[in-house]
């Protein structure tokens, strides 16, 4: 884990981590079992299934996701966040529900295969037609070792920088879903494991923006498996 540092931690539970930790230890496990059955994603969501979603309530929008995750079949490995940043080719930074998408990672099962995670994501998402600021409402590919991404002063390739990319607009997400601490500007990090890492650097430091659970959608099979190569990383 060369994003993530044991000098940069402040304690050795993964559950006291922040959610930018256990996520990078989520992903890179999930990678680790079989780099040729890991795949990263990003999908555009359909107006009707944003709807629903947005119905559900600000704080049971994971949930709403999480069934039809497993409602579609997809009951491997995985982790997506939900983000409503738009991006270069929709024309610009604003955010929004309007905006709304999925990013993040599957390890599909042995006997599956990329079109069969697609067919699958489909059912997630719905069908959104496509147009000039959104030619493709679903990319999945393999995570490119070429590119890096930074966030909290750590740099990362591959699955690292994938799983960076993931958490860079985790704070507008929060904003638009009204997902922050009492309406503020700025979320606040959760007392238990903000204190416990308040002196703690990088992607471990107990910060606001190290913390997203509410906008995460995994399982606990991928939960177990971070934990596990956590413990056997640390210890």
């Amino acid at each position: 884990m060369g994003v993530v540092k044991q000098s940069d931690l402040r304690c050795s539970s993964f559950d006291r981590q922040t959610d930018a930790v256990r996520m990078q230890f989520a992903a890179a496990q999930m990678r680790a079992e079989n780099p040729e059955l890991f795949f990263v994603v990003t999908a555009q969501i359909s107006q009707a299934v944003k709807t629903k979603s947005v119905a559900a309530g600000t704080h049971g929008i994971t949930d709403y996701f999480t069934k039809r995750f497993h409602d579609a079949g997809i009951r491997c490995p995985r982790l997506f966040v939900l983000d409503t940043r738009r991006s270069q080719a929709q024309g610009g930074n604003n955010g929004g529900l309007a905006n709304m998408h999925l990013h993040g990672c599957v390890q599909v099962p042995d006997d599956k295969d990329k079109q069969w995670l697609r067919d699958r994501l489909r059912l997630v998402v719905g069908f959104e037609p496509l147009n000039a600021a959104n030619r493709h409402q679903m990319r999945i590919i393999q995570p490119s070792t070429a590119r890096v991404q930074s966030f909290q002063d750590r740099r990362g390739a591959g699955v690292s920088g994938w799983t960076n990319y993931m958490l860079k607009h985790a704070g507008t997400t929060y904003s638009d879903l009204k997902l922050n601490d009492g309406g503020k500007r700025s979320r606040r990090a959760p007392l238990d494991r903000g204190r416990v890492n308040r002196n703690a650097i990088g992607l471990a430091k107990g910060i606001p923006s190290n913390f997203c659970e509410k906008i995460m959608i995994w399982d606990n099979q991928s939960k177990r498996a971070a934990k596990q190569a956590f413990d056997s990383w640390y210890y």
